[in-house]
């Protein structure tokens, strides 16, 4: 079974390229959001949620699991010895970038994230120097508490006029932001990288298409869920689940 693991709502965004890849497979996704949003923790208490999580998961059946999180693939240890195998989507997202090497790259993430710096380091790897960062402490927040547009945009703005740097592209380091990309596109009017629409080399199993959601329901998630889910799903049930 694939497993698709972000702190909430944002990998809902990265599931659709997924379960369209891998079109006869079983495949989870377990958002957190009783613990969201991961950035504003330390590393401490998300190294903790994140192990417990893996673990359960792993007890669940999964055989590979997509970190559809950027705060989480800025901290967990894949070296580490596992039973499923981990996909990492911060390598990934960098992969899309093919632009001059002395542009100007602005990345927006969680503090985590940005204060973890692998996305300064897989960039430096890459060729590119020019590089600013912003964390946007409250916006994975906002849109995981479903806040009102008008007010997202508002701090958003507010956020944009704190930055000096003029960018020849974003990176949108969170899986929750391109819910509201167009406020970003508009603003800067530069090309924006996310990490919505990846491809991983995950090995075929045949276990018969499924789309299950492990979270709370209630009516916001259902909400979202038809609006940003493209395909059919079903709710994970631990005490009929059959793994």
């Amino acid at each position: 079974m694939i497993a698709v693991y972000d702190s909430g709502l944002g990998g809902i965004l990265s599931l659709n390229k997924i379960i369209k890849d891998y079109p006869d497979e079983k495949i989870l996704y377990f958002g957190d959001s009783h613990n969201a949003p991961y950035g504003n923790k330390t590393f401490k208490e998300i190294s903790e949620l994140v192990e417990k999580n893996i673990t359960m998961l792993e007890n669940v059946g999964v055989n590979d699991l997509v970190l559809a999180c950027n705060t989480i693939c800025s901290i967990v240890d894949f070296d580490k010895k596992r039973r499923l195998n981990l996909y990492d989507i911060i390598s990934k997202t960098i992969e899309q970038i093919d632009i001059d090497k002395q542009a100007n790259i602005l990345v927006f993430g969680t503090m985590i994230t940005i204060e973890a710096g692998r996305y300064v380091e897989e960039l430096h790897k890459r060729g590119y120097h020019n590089i600013s960062t912003h964390h946007l402490d409250k916006l994975a927040g906002y849109i995981e508490n479903f806040e009102n547009p008008s007010v997202i945009k508002n701090y958003l703005y507010d956020e944009f006029y704190k930055i000096n740097a003029r960018p020849d592209l974003i990176i949108l380091a969170c899986t929750h932001y391109p819910v509201v990309e167009d406020i970003f596109k508009v603003f800067y009017e530069v090309p924006v990288f996310n990490s919505r629409d990846l491809h991983f080399e995950i090995n075929k199993r045949h276990e018969g298409h499924e789309v299950l959601i492990y979270m709370d329901k209630n009516e916001k998630l259902i909400k979202f869920l038809d609006k940003y889910l493209e395909y059919p799903y079903k709710f994970y049930e631990k005490s009929n689940s059959g793994f």
